[in-house]
């Protein structure tokens, strides 16, 4: 999940309020006041105050949780599937988790971090898990023994103010903050830096980068301002944009816009997140959809595109006020496209269907969903949302062998 700095800390200050205070006044009001005929209201009530207030859906179904002392702001689910690492407003702590043991086992201590939002990423071979986010370096982690390997950027603001990625064949890492900077993960040397507020990211708001499976191609996600146009709706209005940039360019060769301006007649603006399904063959972008105010709403919601040609394949949330997407993952086994929306009144989950893309699920966290993780190995994936991360499973193709997942 991108760390994007510019989002406020309000819904997650109200996430642990509406918790527990609110919560519990509910239910003891609904306990002295609803019908013996409502039993179900009252149930679902008190389900809610326990932060028990998530559900399965006609495919998705809802297998374990588990608990943080804060809201979840980041999930990171390993490539062997054994481990789930989390990142919270609790700003200098990082926890990992057990996926089939379903325990916390280990926490990792940030020195005087203070983000809200940590993007975590892991290397393809899973030795290695970053941490970006607001701060003004890079920390890699080594995970046979959690002890800090390398620390990137000490003296320079904003080096990881966004996140990093790592290309599948785990030698390269993408880092995006002020600057987009390129290392090789033999010695950690830099191999390139793009200063984006200088060069040809100059007046574009970067928000999400993601490594096309099987290349060093980087889709790099995020708007950019309609400074001329013969059309005063459209006058400096955010347009989204994906860029394609080779492994051998300083400046993208391509482009795509993915949504229109936002105005008061549509559009989203930027693109603030980004997901490739496992072949390579289409991508997803996610949108600030909601953001705005009460007259502007952004309405333009998940987009999905052919990565070959770039024509847009579906659009089947577009005009529906969710929340913004910044959880959006493939399934391992790319049936699925999993999209979760940053906004605590429907708390929605939607699981497409990565054929027909079609919703086929809707699920529910028990606050906004701050981002998702889907398990590398198997047919689960995880939500933080709230103080807790939520763990669904969905059908297995026929045939498909036993998940690792599966508690021991």
């Amino acid at each position: 999940m991108p760390a994007d700095a510019n989002r406020t800390a309000s819904s997650l200050h109200c996430a642990g309020v509406r918790g527990w205070f609110a919560g519990w006044l509910l239910t003891i009001l609904t306990l002295l006041v609803l019908p013996l005929a409502h039993a179900d209201v009252l149930a679902e009530r008190l389900s809610s105050a326990l932060g028990l207030g998530a559900d399965s859906g006609q495919l998705a179904k809802l297998e374990f949780r588990l608990r943080d002392n804060f809201p979840v702001t980041s999930v990171a689910w390993s490539p062997d599937g054994r481990y789930i690492a989390t990142a919270s407003t609790q700003r200098n702590l990082i926890h990992i988790w057990d996926a089939q043991q379903r325990q916390l086992i280990h926490e990792i201590t940030l020195a005087a971090s203070q983000a809200l939002f940590h993007g975590l990423s892991w290397s393809p071979d899973g030795r290695y898990l970053t941490s970006c986010g607001g701060e003004s370096s890079l920390r890699i982690y080594d995970s046979r023994n959690w002890t800090l390997a390398r620390q990137i950027g000490e003296s320079e603001s904003g080096i990881c103010a966004h996140n990093a990625v790592f290309s599948s064949d785990g030698r390269q890492l993408a880092v995006l903050g002020a600057k987009l900077r390129f290392y090789d993960t033999q010695d950690w040397h830099l191999l390139k830096t793009l200063d984006l507020g200088n060069t040809w990211g100059r007046g574009y708001l970067i928000k999400a980068i993601a490594y096309i499976p099987g290349t060093r191609t980087l889709l790099i996600g995020g708007g950019q301002f309609r400074n001329i146009s013969t059309t005063a709706e459209i006058q400096d209005r955010m347009t989204g944009y994906v860029w394609f940039l080779e492994s051998d360019e300083l400046v993208p060769s391509r482009s795509l816009q993915v949504y229109a301006p936002f105005t008061i007649n549509g559009g989203s603006g930027d693109a603030i997140s980004l997901a490739i399904s496992p072949d390579g063959v289409q991508f997803a972008t996610g949108a600030g959809t909601g953001s705005g105010s009460p007259s502007v709403r952004a309405k333009e919601s998940v987009h999905i595109f052919s990565l070959a040609t770039g024509h847009q394949l579906g659009a089947p949330l577009d005009g529906q006020d969710f929340g913004e997407q910044y959880g959006l993952t493939f399934t391992a086994d790319g049936r699925y496209l999993v999209v979760g929306h940053e906004e605590a009144r429907t708390k929605a989950i939607h699981v497409l269907d990565a054929k027909t893309l079609q919703v086929v699920d809707e699920v529910h966290g028990i606050d906004a969903i701050y981002d998702l993780t889907a398990d590398p190995t198997g047919r689960y994936f995880a939500a933080g949302t709230g103080n807790q991360v939520l763990v669904w499973s969905l059908p297995p193709p026929a045939g498909s062998p036993s998940d690792p997942v599966q508690k021991q």
